[in-house]
Formats: C-alpha cells, structure tokens, sequence
C-alpha cells in the first residue's frame, strides 16, 4: 500500500525494472481529451511506465521486473 504526499497535480514514472516510482511536476492547466461525450472527470491520473537512468546504467538481464 502507498499513501501520496505530494497532493499538487504531479504524474508518475515506474521504472519496470527496479520498481521505483518517480513524481514528476506538470503545468496546473494543461488541458487532456475529454474522454466521452457526456462523461464528468472527476479526476486524473498521468502515470508512465519505462526505465529509469540508474537501471539504463546498469548491464540488462533482458527480463523486465514488472
């Protein structure tokens, strides 16, 4: 279980390999698609998935962690 500190409007990175999560800052009024005609967002989330520059560094075993 995780609990977010950070309640600003942020996204998140996960690197596949070791597992960290990374925030990332992202300007308060950017805008996203309306996903449906008629559909309220109540709220958002901006997560990526990938590698991080440590793990990029490290030599690769080939078998992602996720």
């Amino acid at each position: 279980m995780r609990f977010e500190s950070n309640i600003a409007s942020h996204g998140h990175c996960k690197c596949t390999q070791c597992g960290k999560i990374f925030d990332f800052n992202y300007p308060e009024a950017m805008e996203f698609p309306q996903p449906l005609d008629g559909f309220t967002v109540k709220e958002q989330h901006l997560y990526y998935k990938g590698v991080c520059k440590k793990c990029q560094a490290k030599p690769s075993t080939g078998v992602p962690q996720d």
